[in-house]
């Protein structure tokens, strides 16, 4: 049951992410996003009781999978260079990719509202960089 669930859920963040990046979030209803998916309003509501705790999550989502990628193939054991040039590349194709370029902009243009750009950021960059931070760390340390 559990997994039916979280592909459900899964699911319907994708449906949410492509309706949000073609129509926007003004033009976005619960109904447009439900009628995508198939199923019922409750359904959705039972996930999200909200529009706005919707496209927090799919910000968080997007960031989440897009830009921790990059982050989480540092390797202490690889030399540091070598590692450096590789996270850079992986960064910025990630940064690049059409979802992540779309989540960045709703980010932005709806960063007022309850905190959806906060959202984008902690998921995202704000926990990458923390593993930036502790990779630098230890190879400052080892010298």
């Amino acid at each position: 049951m559990r997994k039916k669930s979280d592909e459900r859920l899964h699911h319907i963040l994708q449906i949410a992410t492509s309706t949000f990046s073609e129509l926007g979030f003004d033009n976005t209803t619960m109904s447009e996003i439900v009628s995508r998916i198939g199923g019922s309003k409750s359904t959705i509501y039972s996930y999200f009781p909200s529009k706005d705790i919707l496209m927090q999550a799919v910000l968080a989502h997007t960031a989440e999978i897009r830009l921790q990628q990059a982050f989480v193939a540092l390797d202490v054991d690889r030399p540091l260079r070598e590692m450096l040039r590789q996270f850079g590349r992986a960064y910025l194709v990630q940064l690049l990719t059409p979802e992540l370029l779309s989540a960045l902009r709703m980010a932005q243009q709806n960063a007022h509202r309850d905190g959806h750009g906060k959202q984008f950021y902690e998921a995202g960059p704000r926990a990458g960089w923390t593993l930036m931070q502790k990779y630098i760390g230890h190879h400052m340390q080892t010298g």
